[in-house]
């Protein structure tokens, strides 16, 4: 799971469950926000379930970034295989808003060429939620047009 705030258990921040939401703007890109931490446990799921979004509404994609709390590897080649899939189907993805985390495993991965990424998500129907992450997850749900999936964690 994501990192601790602190060597305490009890004083750690609990993990935000995964989710995805996905939206298609005016302009008629599908923006697929992730929502959560995307890692070994929420890996292959959020896989099938993002490649599915991508062949369903085969438009030009915006991985939004904004409200992923949490990247460890596994989820990095995930991000890999999502814009590798996109692209084999004509469809171009970009990624935006990664945290300095998410940027920095981009980045010593060696993969910045391969998953460039936008520092801020600019405004598609809607404006960037301000806050953490887990706060900015709390705030994407409820807008029009917009279906959020809970992938559910082992326990």
């Amino acid at each position: 799971m994501g990192p601790a705030s602190t060597d305490n258990p009890e004083l750690a921040d609990p993990p935000v469950p995964f989710a995805i939401a996905d939206r298609a703007t005016t302009g008629g890109t599908v923006v697929i926000s992730l929502i959560g931490e995307l890692d070994i446990a929420t890996a292959d799921e959020a896989e099938r379930s993002i490649m599915r979004l991508i062949d369903q509404h085969g438009a030009p994609v915006l991985l939004d970034l904004t409200c992923l709390a949490f990247c460890d590897a596994r989820g990095l080649g995930v991000l890999v295989r999502l814009r590798r899939h996109a692209a084999q189907g004509g469809q171009p993805l970009r990624i935006a808003g990664p945290s300095e985390q998410v940027q920095r495993i981009i980045a010593v991965a060696g993969l910045a060429d391969e998953l460039p990424c936008l520092s801020v998500v600019h405004r598609l129907d809607r404006p960037r939620p301000a806050g953490p992450p887990a706060s900015r997850a709390a705030q994407i749900s409820g807008h029009a047009g917009e279906v959020r999936r809970t992938i559910p964690q082992p326990g």
